[in-house]
């Protein structure tokens, strides 16, 4: 589960929790789009199986019972498709309708800009008396990287998703100052970690202290998108070889212990500072990376040809949280694209080193002990080098509560009563934004409008709204979505006539001798019908089928 599904579940259980009474507005998508999105192959054939998993979710790894959240949590759906080209879950249909009209306090938009780039029901400040929108991703960032996109497309991205917040939400929280300034926005990480996480620090931190409490030495998990982070950590774990030249790694289970001297060398011994000899300082280190993705065989690739100087292993996605994540003793995420990293908390929480670059989406993270930060590779290296040596140290009680969710939703609390510049929301010119926003997707010329501009899978959408009842199940639109004959866009023609006209090009310029092997063929298998129909001889031009 990817941090934009988990934290907004998590967000609504713990003010449930508090005793608020919360609604999750949650996209459902078809069984074969789920197999796009899903890991481990998992598929649910209703929002009910699926609400199920959540609930069940939810009691297991958070442990937010059915009866600690006294039933004040409910789980509604829209309908939704996967728009493979962008990589994002869009909305079919107005969001809002899925709300009665006493429902019409706080409205929390996660991703507003995201939400609203092709939203075109009713207004959302309209709705709600108070709407606050948290940013959750960089689409900046993503969009400068972009291979066709570059700063333009970046520039583009950034002044739609500035008047995405600005007309549709009261206020903006981001969550650190990587993301570039929005509309009445403050800067809050509204985020927090699972209990499960923060008990791991705790059991770690509680072991006997007569041995290494680590056994393992780094790793990387994160969704293998080169985009998260992963060319930047391939080249610092090449600047870590080149440091560590000639110096292979030891075997596992090889523990031969050092020792810290007064000069902060490390030498061979016995000493309170103990580490294993496949951790010490000095020592090429292993590396282990987790995920999956799109572009996992071609990270797969890189790492493979890094291992000729560095043992760089890739292992498929699996929870943070699991078992064998627990001995390792280094967390490393060298992401320059992420808002606030949710692996990073969860990493310090568990009681390890994160060794993370010295940026504004990392500002938060500073201010606990097991946080090594670093501005170029050479320093990279001598955090590596420090953390390999050293011990983590375990949470006290004030750290541990920084980590949680019960302080992040006080944080949250504290974000939508702090005053912002033009405080009673969007403007005029906001205002006149989202009005000619919203014409462009409405009634049938809102399907031409969607085409054109890069909706995909629910770009014509009109007849499906219109057939359907305000209340009809989103299994029931999604379904009527996907059985849509597929329209082409003019341009989509364009370029289908433009391939025709390449193949017929390409077959009158076939060689005579391939042209005449071709009627050999057709000579001789009329021939033989010929024969089969009990004539001699050659066919008489009249017999002859028109070419």
């Amino acid at each position: 589960l990817t941090g934009t599904a988990v934290n907004p579940l998590l967000r609504a259980a713990y003010l449930a929790k508090r005793g608020a009474r919360v609604t999750l507005l949650v996209p459902w998508l078809d069984v074969s789009e789920q197999r796009l999105l899903f890991a481990g192959n998992v598929t649910f054939a209703t929002p009910h199986a699926q609400e199920d998993f959540i609930l069940s979710w939810l009691a297991e790894r958070a442990g937010l019972s059915a009866a600690t959240l006294g039933g004040r949590l409910s789980i509604r759906w829209y309908a939704a498709r996967y728009h493979r080209e962008k990589g994002s879950v869009l909305a079919l249909g107005d969001m809002t309708q899925h709300f009665a009209p006493d429902e019409a306090g706080v409205c929390v938009l996660e991703e507003p800009e995201h939400l609203n780039w092709y939203h075109h029901g009713e207004h959302w400040c309209q709705r709600w008396s108070l709407v606050i929108g948290i940013i959750h991703t960089n689409y900046w960032s993503y969009a400068r990287s972009h291979e066709t996109g570059g700063l333009m497309a970046a520039a583009l991205t950034q002044q739609i998703n500035r008047w995405m917040c600005g007309g549709y939400c009261h206020k903006s929280i981001k969550l650190s100052d990587a993301l570039p300034p929005l509309p009445r926005a403050v800067t809050m990480n509204t985020h927090g970690v699972r209990d499960d996480f923060l008990k791991i620090g705790d059991a770690c931190a509680s072991d006997p202290a007569d041995g290494p409490r680590f056994s393992r030495g780094m790793y990387f998990i994160g969704k293998m998108l080169w985009a998260k982070g992963h060319r930047e950590l391939l080249d610092l774990l090449t600047a870590l070889a080149d440091a560590t030249d000639g110096v292979q790694p030891a075997k596992p289970g090889a523990l031969t212990y050092l020792q810290k001297s007064k000069k902060g060398d490390l030498s061979a011994g016995s000493g309170r500072e103990h580490v294993p000899h496949v951790l010490g300082a000095g020592v090429c280190p292993e590396v282990d990376i987790y995920g999956s993705g799109p572009d996992r065989a071609e990270i797969t690739a890189a790492a493979q040809r890094l291992s000729e100087k560095l043992e760089v292993r890739v292992h498929p996605g699996i929870d943070h949280a699991h078992p064998e994540i627990h001995d390792y003793k280094i967390f490393v995420n060298p992401s320059r694209s992420d808002v606030l990293c949710t692996t990073t908390a969860e990493a310090l929480a568990m009681g390890k080193f994160a060794i993370i670059e010295d940026n504004p989406s990392n500002s938060f993270f500073k201010k606990l002990p097991n946080c090594l930060t670093y501005r170029s590779p050479a320093e990279f290296v001598t955090q590596v080098q420090y953390a390999l040596s050293a011990e983590p140290q375990p949470l006290d009680k004030a750290q541990r509560y920084l980590l949680s969710w019960e302080a992040a939703t006080d944080r949250l609390l504290d974000a939508i009563v702090e005053e912002v510049p033009s405080q009673e929301g969007p403007n005029l010119g906001d205002r006149a934004f989202a009005a000619f926003h919203q014409s462009l997707f409405r009634g049938r010329f809102g399907d031409w409008s969607r085409g054109v501009l890069g909706a995909g899978p629910i770009a014509h959408q009109y007849d499906i709204v219109q057939k359907s009842e305000a209340a009809a199940p989103a299994e029931q639109v999604v379904t009527a979505s996907i059985q849509m004959p597929a329209r082409t866009t003019k341009r989509e023609r364009g370029r289908r006539r433009s391939r025709d006209r390449e193949r017929g090009a390409q077959q009158d310029s076939e060689a005579p001798e391939a042209r005449g092997v071709a009627n050999s063929a057709l000579a001789a298998s009329g021939a033989s019908a010929r024969r089969r129909n009990g004539q001699r001889g050659p066919a008489s031009p009249e017999a002859s089928p028109p070419s």
